[in-house]
């Protein structure tokens, strides 16, 4: 394990970690409201949102912020959604990134990001973000995944937290409703059908915005539904 500091974050990188969610959730800090990076080269039981597995070969990024914050979880999934698209586009302005509702990051049509926001009981942050940077599961069968590298963005692990960590602590500063306004304008099929796969069944209709919680706004004939938690499914 080593340590160093990005900005005000102090950096812990291990080789191999089970898990760095689950490193975060049981790691007690020395110093209370510190602001803290974990990150292993490999994982061995990498998990993403409803319990899924995450694939983690060597080379890719997998980090989990520990921190604590005011805000709400539905604001920070938008805030850390909208700092990882940005620190990406700092390396390749032209490359055309989305964000698939509520967290995931592609590129035409393929995952590149994923993200995973826990809470400890003493009420600090867990994000936990993987990255693709150089490799990309094939075996999946549920989504299409691509890395950075297969769009010739190569940059390094210690490269993309020092850009991520730049917009995280911009935007968390910002007003909801500015979040809300740049994360639209990058939003997977916006003015499009689309089906949305909550825990207990699926919604169809057209996305039309996100209100001022976070809620997916979804139009079905005559009537607007606002959904919480779920995920837009790949077309």
């Amino acid at each position: 394990m080593c340590s160093k500091y990005i900005g005000n974050w102090q950096w812990f990188d291990y080789p191999v970690l089970g898990s760095t969610n689950d490193f975060a959730l049981n790691y007690t800090p020395v110093f209370p409201n510190t602001h803290i990076i974990f990150t292993a080269q490999s994982q061995l039981n990498g998990r993403g949102r409803r319990g899924r597995q995450w694939f983690s070969p060597l080379g890719n990024l997998y980090m989990s912020q520990l921190f604590f914050s005011p805000l709400p979880v539905n604001q920070m999934v938008y805030i850390i959604s909208l700092s990882l698209v940005q620190a990406i586009e700092s390396f390749n302005p032209k490359c055309h990134l989305q964000i698939k509702w509520p967290n995931d990051i592609i590129i035409n049509d393929c995952k590149i990001c994923g993200i995973l926001i826990e809470k400890r009981p003493d009420n600090a942050y867990v994000a936990g973000i993987g990255v693709n940077l150089t490799q990309a599961p094939q075996d999946t069968t549920s989504y299409p995944a691509a890395s950075l590298q297969d769009f010739d963005i190569i940059i390094s692990r210690q490269e993309f937290i020092h850009a991520y960590i730049t917009m995280f602590e911009q935007n968390i500063t910002k007003d909801f409703k500015e979040i809300i306004n740049e994360f639209l304008h990058r939003a997977y099929r916006l003015h499009q059908n689309i089906t949305v796969n909550s825990a207990k069944e699926k919604f169809f209709g057209q996305f039309i915005g996100i209100d001022e919680n976070g809620f997916l706004l979804l139009k079905q004939e005559q009537e607007i539904i606002s959904i919480n938690t779920g995920e837009i499914l790949f077309s």
